[in-house]
């Protein structure tokens, strides 16, 4: 009866918020693509749990429930003296961090799993509204863009669903770009939309602070860009961004090495490649070689372009038939169809030649290269495409339905 009620008041809340955020939105997005991204939403988050449960048996997603329920049946002392204990570099931290998460929203509302799962898919789905608005703020050419890119590529809805870090990493991603979208439109930044961003960046940068190192820099060399069209109104574009980019480099350094002593130049090769011969170690299947070409200093060169496209377009039809590789395979399948459609389209490379789409491209190309190459297993890639996927297809998508003004003044 309990878990009843619990079932009741929660989702009671969740309807809720749903409505006033539909409310807010219904004259932006229609009745049926706002309920069908939340309810694939929802229904992915709980086949999730399903594949790890039946598939996988286990996985982290579990871990991190169980482990939070014991946290959570402690007494309220105990409780918060858990919650707060300092952590040891040499323990799992991030993980540790999560359930902790978890475990205070067990704490609070008694939920099961399947609950939480509902809940953290939610919180998803808010996340895509967010960045979906505040790209139809834009411009409103790039709203069918940004719905197709946040709300209905299948591999990402997916894996930022359900009990995993990636499903606030995707709300956090949203928030973060959402944010930056929102302010090229020329409508006041609320205080909501600093909150939301200021709590998704410290949630990358505990939970994956790789990703942050990447995303952060970006979007603040496009603040800057932006801001300094009326400082340096003289100059070109292209000195703007030089000039930027060299104000930024130092700070963003020691910036990331506050983050984590991994960004230390003594240790970020070391790292990588200790987490590389550590996945290589473990994986059986669907591996990454690094490949050997030429035997010299320019199989770093083709290794690169090698990680990167295997980021973004592998696995393909061919490599495995087996289940659940071939569904991401048709998805990559079609990812690398549409890209050379849009590439050849006339003009597309003019307008891609933008600040703003660079940047984009850069990120995209960075997070694939290097997380494939860290984590070179496809499977769990798919999971990190969470982070990079969406900014590739809105890109690709943007640049195919005409008017397309990144770049433009503010």
């Amino acid at each position: 009866m309990q878990i009843l009620l619990v079932y009741f008041f929660v989702l009671l809340f969740l309807a809720g918020i749903v409505i006033l955020v539909y409310g807010a939105l219904r004259d932006m997005l229609s009745p049926q693509v706002f309920f069908m991204a939340l309810g694939l939403k929802v229904v992915s988050g709980v086949l999730l749990g399903f594949l790890y449960s039946h598939y996988y048996s286990g996985g982290d997603t579990f871990a991190y429930f169980d482990e939070a329920v014991g946290l959570a049946s402690l007494d309220s002392s105990a409780f918060w003296s858990e919650i707060t204990a300092s952590t040891l570099v040499s323990e799992p931290v991030r993980a540790i961090w999560f359930m902790r998460l978890v475990a205070v929203f067990i704490y609070v509302t008694g939920a099961d799993y399947w609950l939480t799962t509902v809940v953290f898919s939610v919180v998803s789905f808010l996340g895509t509204v967010y960045v979906v608005r505040a790209f139809s703020l834009w411009d409103r050419t790039f709203k069918w863009p940004a719905v197709l890119a946040f709300m209905f590529v299948p591999s990402v809805v997916f894996w930022s669903s359900g009990l995993l870090k990636e499903s606030l990493g995707g709300a956090a991603l949203c928030s973060i770009v959402g944010f930056y979208a929102v302010f090229r439109s020329s409508r006041q930044l609320g205080v909501g939309d600093v909150f939301f961003m200021v709590l998704s960046i410290l949630y990358l940068g505990i939970f994956k602070y790789y990703i942050a190192a990447m995303l952060v820099p970006a979007v603040v060399f496009l603040f800057l860009i932006q801001f300094s069209k009326s400082w340096l109104p003289y100059w070109s574009e292209w000195q703007r961004a030089s000039l930027i980019v060299g104000m930024l480099a130092f700070p963003v350094y020691v910036a990331l090495t506050w983050l984590s002593p991994n960004f230390q130049m003594s240790r970020l090769i070391a790292v990588i490649q200790f987490n590389h011969e550590l996945i290589l170690s473990q994986s059986t299947t669907s591996t990454l070689e690094v490949l050997t070409v030429t035997g010299t200093f320019l199989d770093w060169g083709i290794n690169g372009i090698y990680y990167m496209f295997s980021g973004l377009f592998r696995p393909f039809l061919f490599e495995s038939w087996a289940f659940p590789v071939w569904l991401s395979a048709i998805e990559n399948t079609l990812l690398l169809l549409i890209t050379f459609f849009a590439l050849s389209r006339k003009g597309v490379l003019k307008k891609l030649f933008k600040i703003e789409c660079i940047i984009a491209i850069v990120y995209v190309a960075s997070c694939a290269a290097l997380l494939s190459y860290s984590v070179p297993n496809l499977g769990t890639i798919a999971r990190y495409k969470v982070y990079y996927f969406p900014v590739l297809i809105l890109l690709l998508a943007s640049v195919t339905v005409g008017s397309f003004r990144l770049g433009s003044q503010k």
